[in-house]
């Protein structure tokens, strides 16, 4: 009698499972292009227009509240509110936390700024400890000593004296987006989804209406576009993130996002010669590192990712 075979080794790349993880990886990588061409587009045009950061920060929200309000009514999306105030928190601090990268991005390099935004998981722990008393773990307090000594490193403390304040204004960026995670979290406790997105860009284009009402300029043909094509790029890399999410680990996506700080590095220095120093480079690790450690440690969420702030 022939002996039977042994069983196979080899990956079957054809199997439904490795499929959808292939699926997830994709997606999370075209939401870092997105996230990373926005960034990069943000700062080519306060190099070759005067168009404002909080004028950028309206067409992001006019952009997307437009496309939400036309999802609403296409498909009859209920937007009631059970608990308003949280909607509230949620669609202000988002609309700081866009502003402040945004108003960084104008005043130091896209690098930095950037790299301080993705500092926000650092605060989603101490946030959500202060504000819901949520359980600080051992994981996570390691995780936010590394995500500080990152930041020191990109600030450099012998400079302390000469701090630009688009370096506080950039941390500011990754503070208000925690809170804007925290809230989101309080929020989904009563309210659907597509609500809470109808407030959060409505709030944030009511605000962003305010702050450029007696400073608005029309900008010209061009600038328009740029503009209109960096709020699709901000709408582009929320979609791929949200089904990204569906295949792919905490860990895995938290390793893959990271990726963006990289790349809008490579196209900083490629487009802008920005320059990137070696306390910047080890900085970034750092903060990298404690993104991955903390995704898997944090328990607000009680899900599978952080929720982009985008």
């Amino acid at each position: 009698m022939p002996a039977l075979p042994k069983k196979s080794r080899v990956i079957n790349m054809g199997s439904p499972t490795i499929r959808l993880k292939l699926i997830g990886y994709l997606y999370m990588l075209l939401s870092v292009c997105s996230f990373s061409f926005m960034v990069i587009l943000t700062k080519y045009l306060n190099l070759i227009s005067t168009v404002s950061p909080e004028e950028i920060t309206f067409f992001r929200f006019f952009i997307s509240f437009t496309v939400i309000v036309f999802v609403k009514f296409i498909f009859k999306k209920p937007t009631k509110t059970n608990n308003l105030r949280y909607l509230i928190e949620r669609g202000v601090s988002n609309f700081l936390a866009v502003l402040f990268l945004f108003v960084a991005i104008s005043m130091i390099s896209a690098t930095k700024a950037n790299l301080y935004n993705m500092t926000y998981p650092i605060f989603v722990a101490l946030i959500a400890h202060f504000s819901i008393n949520e359980k600080l773990t051992k994981t996570s307090l390691l995780s936010v000593i590394i995500g500080f000594i990152g930041v020191l490193f990109v600030i450099k403390p012998n400079e302390f004296q000469n701090l630009h304040v688009g370096d506080v204004i950039g941390l500011l960026s990754g503070i208000t987006a925690g809170y804007a995670v925290v809230s989101l979290k309080k929020a989904s406790l009563s309210d659907a989804p597509f609500t809470i997105l109808f407030y959060h860009m409505g709030i944030g284009f009511v605000l962003s209406c305010l702050l450029t009402l007696h400073s608005f300029v029309i900008p010209s043909t061009r600038i328009a576009f740029l503009l209109i094509i960096n709020a699709i790029l901000s709408l582009l890399g929320q979609y791929f993130l949200t089904y990204a999410y569906a295949y792919v680990t905490a860990v895995e996506g938290a390793v893959i996002a990271s990726a963006r700080i990289f790349f809008v590095a490579f196209l900083g220095v490629l487009l802008f010669n920005e320059y990137v120093s070696m306390s910047l480079i080890i900085g970034s690790l750092l903060i990298i590192a404690s993104i991955i450690i903390i995704n898997p440690g944090l328990h607000i969420s009680k899900i599978k990712k952080l929720p982009s702030i985008f």
